[in-house]
């Protein structure tokens, strides 16, 4: 039986197989189908240099996608998917806006095993629109928002500089002025800077201000978010961007050497009432004179500011008695001042400007350094403070007292 299944009349036989396995395929081949692609990409080539696309990325595609319905071989059609073509649309001849028809030459496979000009028939779409605009450059504004979390443990957190910087982009001119208008905003997590960090960079700097440590920002950091590209993380393309630092103080107590002078100011406008002949500073126990001076025999500290600024200007430090009538009775107020600030001022950029030895000078221009160390000698002004003791700031209270002011210091009455 088996001898006569596959024997007899093989020739027969095979022919027949051969037949059959010739009209699988070929049936096979002619089955059509119709299958709906969503979310396919769309790649715009040839645009004029002076024109882009709303919504046109860096890589030639738009940020839409498009769902199309193609008809063609089952097989083929059934293997791909949505990352598999591409619609690319040849924008040489356009010169305004338009509404683009998608056929079988306008889809390529991204896969070279898939011929889809071969085996796809129709290409069927919903119609949608392509803006031209004109292509600009323009610099976006990016500010510097102070930053988030703690310093590290010992540190205190001085500032971000420069505090403005501009990241020069290409797009269409809508969308650009709109984001020129409104700028970026950059801004850093002080938890990512660890103490060790700082102590070795404090160890490797060389310039005078080795209490003020410099963290110099890395790349990773300095990249804004592009909202007409998609989200895009761009890095920020400005050349002063390579001086962007994160600038610390360490959270030192520093005495002050020398006793304080202390006098009375008395306001023109309320002479008639104060004056020196009816209300003149009195000598106590904290009060000394020395050479017809008055100073406040008191040890002093102060925190918040640099050694160098504090050894710049504790020479022209004095305290200043308000000789003025106050509606809370014979309290008068005082207030630290520094005589001639402009040229204490001009002493410590001196210092510090590039012609000392310095790592931190060498990598800004000189007249953004100068910039930077005139915005930090004012913060430090703004910033100083008598203290007594680390936690406890310098109470003096002033009072009238016959002819008389009297000082006394209440710091620890107070704390």
């Amino acid at each position: 039986m088996i001898s006569r299944i596959f024997v007899h009349q093989w020739q027969r036989k095979v022919v027949a197989i051969l037949i059959a396995i010739v009209v699988w395929f070929t049936v096979n081949a002619s089955i059509s189908t119709t299958k709906v692609i969503p979310n396919v990409p769309i790649r715009v080539i040839n645009l004029a240099p002076s024109k882009t696309i709303i919504g046109l990325l860096p890589n030639g595609l738009l940020t839409r996608r498009i769902t199309l319905t193609l008809t063609g071989n089952k097989e083929v059609l059934d293997s791909i998917g949505p990352g598999d073509l591409e619609v690319i649309i040849d924008a040489s001849d356009k010169t305004e806006d338009w509404i683009p028809k998608i056929g079988r030459k306008h889809i390529v496979s991204t896969n070279p095993e898939i011929d889809l000009f071969h085996n796809v028939t129709k290409v069927s779409h919903s119609d949608f629109f392509i803006k031209l605009s004109k292509l600009v450059t323009a610099k976006i504004p990016i500010t510097i928002i102070p930053p988030i979390g703690e310093p590290p443990k010992g540190y205190q957190f001085l500032d971000v500089w420069p505090n403005k910087l501009y990241h020069a982009i290409s797009g269409p001119e809508e969308q650009v002025e709109e984001l020129r208008a409104k700028g970026l905003d950059l801004i850093f997590d002080l938890n990512a800077i660890t103490a060790a960090e700082l102590d070795e960079l404090g160890q490797s700097q060389e310039d005078l201000q080795t209490d003020e440590i410099s963290y110099y920002v890395p790349s990773r950091w300095k990249q804004v978010t592009i909202p007409f590209l998609n989200n895009e993380l761009q890095e920020i393309n400005d050349p002063d961007a390579q001086h962007l630092r994160i600038d610390f103080l360490k959270n030192d107590l520093l005495p002050i050497d020398k006793e304080l002078p202390i006098r009375v100011f008395y306001p023109l406008k309320h002479t008639n009432v104060l004056n020196p002949t009816n209300s003149s500073l009195a000598t106590n126990n904290i009060l000394t004179p020395v050479n017809g001076v008055s100073t406040l025999a008191i040890p002093l500290f102060v925190r918040d500011v640099s050694r160098l600024f504090l050894e710049v200007v504790t020479d022209n430090i004095e305290i200043s008695i308000i000789a003025e009538p106050s509606d809370e009775g014979d309290g008068l107020r005082w207030s630290v001042q520094f005589i001639d600030p402009h040229k204490l001022e001009e002493e410590y950029v001196r210092w510090l400007m590039p012609s000392h030895s310095s790592n931190t000078a060498g990598r800004e221009r000189p007249s953004q350094r100068e910039s930077y160390l005139r915005h930090r000698f004012r913060d430090y002004m703004q910033k100083f403070r008598l203290y007594k003791s680390s936690h406890h700031p310098l109470q003096l209270e002033a009072k009238l007292r016959g002819k008389t002011i009297k000082v006394r210091d209440i710091t620890d009455q107070k704390n």
